[in-house]
């Protein structure tokens, strides 16, 4: 009998574990040569959320093996850490806000707070609302209204944009399929 990883789960195989190994343990050699870079601090913090999640996996929690429960809340806990050191060098980066904002809404707390001060740093960037609204859906926890309140910030800060016109209908149309 074939002896299964760790690190598979019962519904999946095991994910590239040498790729995400990689790419933590460069992520580690560039902090530390350039430990005050920005930029630097923000790719630590999105290898450690992406380490995070190769360990979890993509199956419901109740699938996801025992080295993914105990490995996920401090790779995404670390992740976070890293992102307000970035923010706080450079509170514009856009993709640092977005980062904090998952690692925030994995780590249960106030994602929305962090996506209001993410859209005062960076109103247009339509990134962040879609991020937002991917985390918005229902089998993250959230509902409508958390969508509609998404929405209405995008329309307010880009009355103009496409995007921002056609945000809440994609993804409640999304949600629905999922169901």
């Amino acid at each position: 009998m074939r002896r299964r990883s760790p690190l598979s789960s019962k519904k999946g195989n095991p994910p590239n574990e040498a790729t995400h190994t990689m790419s933590l343990a460069l992520s580690l050699g560039m902090y530390e040569r350039w430990p005050d870079a920005y930029r630097t601090r923000w790719q630590m913090g999105y290898a450690l959320q992406r380490y995070g999640w190769m360990l979890r996996g993509q199956n419901f929690w109740h699938d996801v093996p025992v080295i993914g429960k105990r490995g996920f809340p401090v790779f995404i806990d670390w992740s976070g850490r890293f992102y307000k050191s970035t923010l706080a060098m450079n509170p514009d980066a856009d993709e640092a806000w977005i980062g904090l904002m998952i690692s925030t809404k994995l780590n249960n707390g106030d994602w929305l707070d962090v996506f209001d001060r993410a859209v005062e740093a960076n109103p247009r960037d339509s990134g962040l609302y879609e991020t937002a609204m991917s985390y918005a859906i229902d089998r993250w926890g959230e509902s409508s209204a958390t969508r509609l309140r998404i929405e209405r910030v995008a329309l307010e800060k880009n009355p103009e944009a496409a995007w921002a016109k056609t945000l809440r209908e994609r993804w409640e149309a999304f949600s629905k399929q999922e169901k």
